[in-house]
C-alpha cells in the first residue's frame, strides 16, 4: 500500500510540474525536473508499471489543464476533448519512456543517454498523427532556439529528457558529482536565457489579424488598421475567407487588395477541387492573386473533408519572397523545411485555425512550435490564429510580438526578412537519425554484455 501511495503521489507531482512547464503556464525551467518524481517511482518495477504511470501523468495533466488551476481565466468554454486527446497522445511517448525506466534495474553511465534517445524516437512516432515534444517547454528560451538551429526540436527534447534522467539517477544513487554537473549546465543555460534573445527592432513592419470573423468587411477593416500602422504584409487566420471566396472564386478579395489603403495579405479558403476541395492559402496584393498553396497536413477530421496538397509555394511582394504554410503544417519539420528550400524565401506566412480549448491550452501549445520552426530554418514566421497566441517571430526564433488569449486584435511587430542557412535547414533531421543509431547500438551492446554473478535475472537498459 505504501508503494502504491508513493507511485500515485509521484504521478500527481509530475503531472503538476509538467503542466506548469508547458504553455501557457510557461515555467520552462520545471521541464528539467518534471518527470523525476515518476521516474523515481517506477525505476526497476517493470514495463507495465512504468507505462501506466507515464500515461497517468499525462491523463491527469489533461484534467489539470481543463480545470485551469494555473491559467488566466480566458476561453473557459472551449472543448476539453482537445486537451485530453493531445495529452493522451503525448502520454504514449512519456509512457514508453517510463516503461524503459521501469525495465531498468541496473544502470551505468550510458543509461540516461540511451533512454533519452529512445524518448526522442517515441516522440517521432507521434508524427504519424499529432506530434508532441518535451522540448516544447523551452520555446521561449534563446539557448534552446540555438540548439534547434543545429539539432532541430529533437535536440532540445533530448536535452530536457537527459537532464531529467541524469538527475533521477543522481538523486537515487546520491551521485553528488552528477548533481553538480547538471546544476552547472542548467545554470549556464538559464543564465544565457535571461541575458540573450531579446527582440530586435526589424526593418519591416508586419501584422497578424486575430479574430474568428468570416465577414469580409470586418477583415478588410482589420487589414486597413494594420496598413495604417505601417504593416507591409498582413496575415489573416485560416479559412477566414471561406464566405468571401466560394469555390475558390477570389474576385472580392482581389478588389480589397487593390484598394490604396490596403496592404498585401494572405488568407485561406476552400477551392472547387473534386471530389474533395483543397484548403488553399493565397497571397493578394495590388497585382491581384499571386500564388496558391494547398495545405499539406490537414488536421484531425479535416482529413476526411479536404484533399492534402503535396508541394510548397512562395511568391514575391515588394521585393520580399514569402513562403506559404497553413496551421498544422507547422507541427511537421519536414513540411516547413520544404517551404524554406524554395529559392529566396525570407519570411513564412502561417494562417491558423486552432480548435478552441479551455484556457487556450491547445492554442498555446500549438503556437509554441512557431519559434522552433523559425529557429530551425533561420526564417521569420508570422502566425495568425482565430482566438489566441498569434505570433510574430524573428529568424532567431525569438518572439517579437504575441497576441493574448481570447482577444480580437491586430498584432504588429517588426522583423528583418532573413534566410539563414542553419545546420538543421541544411541537413534536416540528422539528430533524430543519430538517436535511432544510438538506440540500436544500445540494444546490440545489451545483448552482447554478459550478466554479472547474481544478476542473471536483472533487466538492463543500455
Amino acid at each position: 500500500m505504501q508503494r502504491i501511495a508513493w507511485t500515485v503521489g509521484s504521478v500527481v507531482a509530475s503531472a503538476i510540474l509538467l503542466v506548469l512547464a508547458l504553455p501557457p503556464a510557461d515555467v520552462y525551467y520545471l521541464g528539467f525536473i518534471a518527470l523525476i518524481p515518476v521516474f523515481l517511482a517506477v525505476r526497476g518495477r517493470g514495463f507495465a508499471v512504468g507505462f501506466a504511470s507515464g500515461m497517468g501523468v499525462l491523463v491527469l495533466g489533461s484534467f489539470i489543464t481543463r480545470w485551469g488551476w494555473f491559467y488566466e481565466k480566458s476561453l473557459v468554454d472551449g472543448d476539453p476533448a482537445w486537451n485530453h486527446l493531445g495529452f493522451a497522445l503525448f502520454g504514449i511517448a512519456v509512457g514508453m519512456t517510463c516503461a524503459l525506466v521501469g525495465e531498468c534495474k541496473r544502470v551505468d553511465k550510458w543509461t540516461p543517454w540511451l533512454i533519452a534517445a529512445w524518448a526522442v524516437l517515441f516522440e517521432a512516432c507521434l508524427l504519424v498523427y499529432l506530434p508532441a515534444h518535451l522540448g516544447l517547454t523551452q520555446y521561449r528560451v534563446f539557448p534552446a532556439m540555438k540548439l534547434a538551429s543545429i539539432f532541430g526540436i529533437w535536440g532540445v527534447s533530448y536535452f530536457v529528457w537527459v537532464i531529467n534522467l541524469q538527475l533521477m539517477i543522481a538523486v537515487q544513487k546520491k551521485k553528488n558529482t552528477t548533481l553538480a554537473v547538471c546544476g552547472v549546465v542548467l545554470g549556464l543555460y538559464l543564465g544565457m536565457g535571461a541575458m540573450l534573445g531579446n527582440p530586435r527592432l526589424g526593418e519591416m513592419t508586419v501584422a497578424a489579424v486575430q479574430d474568428d470573423t468570416m465577414f469580409l468587411d470586418d477583415l478588410a477593416e482589420w487589414n486597413r488598421e494594420a496598413t495604417d500602422r505601417g504593416a507591409t504584409i498582413v496575415v489573416w487566420p485560416e479559412l477566414s475567407a471561406t464566405t468571401a471566396a466560394p469555390r475558390g472564386e477570389t474576385e472580392r478579395l482581389v478588389e480589397i487588395a487593390q484598394q490604396d489603403d490596403q496592404a498585401p495579405f494572405i488568407t485561406t479558403f476552400k477551392d472547387a477541387a473534386s471530389p474533395k476541395p483543397h484548403n488553399v492559402a493565397a497571397l493578394f496584393s495590388k497585382d491581384g492573386e499571386l500564388v496558391r498553396y494547398n495545405k499539406r497536413k490537414p488536421f484531425g477530421g479535416e482529413r476526411n473533408k479536404v484533399t492534402a496538397g503535396s508541394e510548397p509555394a512562395a511568391a514575391t511582394v515588394g521585393g520580399v519572397t514569402y513562403g506559404l504554410n497553413i496551421c498544422f503544417d507547422s507541427c511537421f519539420p519536414s513540411v516547413m523545411r520544404d517551404t524554406a528550400s524554395l529559392d529566396d524565401v525570407e519570411v513564412i506566412l502561417l494562417p491558423t485555425l486552432d480548435p478552441i480549448a479551455p484556457f487556450g491550452t491547445m492554442q498555446a501549445i500549438h503556437a509554441a512550435y512557431t519559434p522552433f520552426r523559425a529557429a530551425e530554418l533561420g526564417i521569420p514566421i508570422i502566425r495568425a490564429d482565430i482566438t489566441a497566441y498569434s505570433m510574430i517571430v524573428d529568424a532567431r526564433g525569438v518572439i517579437v510580438a504575441e497576441a493574448g488569449s481570447g482577444t480580437k486584435e491586430v498584432l504588429i511587430g517588426t522583423i528583418t526578412p532573413d534566410s539563414r542557412n542553419t545546420i538543421y535547414r541544411r541537413f534536416g533531421d540528422w539528430f533524430l537519425y543519430l538517436c535511432g543509431l544510438a538506440a540500436i547500438a544500445g540494444i546490440v551492446a545489451g545483448r552482447r554484455k554478459k550478466p554479472q554473478p547474481g544478476e542473471s535475472n536483472a533487466r538492463t537498459v543500455e
